[in-house]
């Protein structure tokens, strides 16, 4: 007998059970209560960038001094009047215990040829003479009446280049450079010097047309007041070379060398600035 198994039994599902009823709504106005938190505010203040164009510095007003070169200066002799010198470095090195100093046979202001060497007027020595009138007589009828010229004094002006120093003390620039005065500083007060200029090579010699004659200083140092020092003014423009050109001697006072009586005289020059 064949045997037919059971079909499997059936299980029925598990209720589930509803959902619980939720409570009735508040029909009351619900109120919510907001909290608002005031935070302070912080405020950063930036600086704002400001930018200042600064205009390039205006000149300075009054004379300012000009840059020399270590070589710059050298003596000027084109007569060999020069009988003795010390460094032509000394008279511009911004030291007050050197002194330049040039000892110039007298004469030395003439060529060999015996023209004048200077384009301006030499020095001159004035010389009285005292010129007499001799009495005329003047005629009329019968009568002789004497007029009498009351004897007058003249002044006569001798040139004197003989007794002329002759050499000098030049300043060259490696360019040609504005310049418009020269503050000089002695030590032996009252000789005189000319001033040349020129925009071109150092002339031969003083004769020569491309020196320009652009000043004189008569008794340098030795007015009331100066104690020694100078500013001589010259025109105002460029220049290769500045040439100060010693004509009359110092007096023989003022000539503190230690020189003996008659002896070729000395100017001493301690400082020289060249301004613009």
């Amino acid at each position: 007998v064949r045997r037919i198994p059971a079909p499997p039994a059936i299980t029925a599902p598990t209720p589930v059970p509803p959902p619980a009823a939720l409570p009735p709504a508040d029909t009351d106005t619900a109120t919510t209560t907001t909290r608002t938190g005031t935070t302070p505010a912080t405020t950063r203040t930036t600086p704002a960038k400001t930018t200042t164009t600064t205009a390039p510095p205006s000149k300075t007003p009054g004379l300012q001094e000009v840059s020399l070169g270590p070589d710059a200066a050298s003596v000027y002799d084109p007569y060999h009047s020069a009988s003795d010198q010390t460094d032509p470095a000394d008279a511009y090195d911004d030291k007050a215990d050197t002194v330049f100093t040039l000892t110039a046979l007298l004469g030395g202001g003439q060529a060999a040829t015996g023209q004048q060497t200077t384009t301006a007027p030499a020095d001159t020595t004035s010389t009285a003479t005292t010129v007499a009138t001799t009495p005329a007589a003047t005629v009329t009828t019968g009568t002789v009446v004497p007029t009498t010229t009351t004897p007058t004094t003249t002044t006569t002006t001798t040139a004197t280049g003989d007794e002329q120093m002759g050499v000098g003390l030049d300043f060259s620039f490696d360019k040609p450079t504005e310049v418009s005065a020269l503050r000089v500083q002695t030590t032996t007060p009252g000789f005189t010097i000319e001033v040349y200029g020129t925009d071109q090579g150092l002339p031969s010699d003083l004769l020569d047309t491309a020196w320009r004659h652009l000043a004189t200083a008569k008794r340098l140092g030795a007015l009331a007041g100066e104690d020694g020092v100078r500013v001589v003014t010259i025109p105002r423009a460029r220049y290769r070379h500045v040439l100060l050109w010693f004509t009359t001697p110092p007096t023989p006072a003022a000539d503190a060398t230690g020189s003996e009586p008659g002896a070729p005289p000395t100017v001493g020059i301690s400082d020289v600035k060249v301004l613009d």
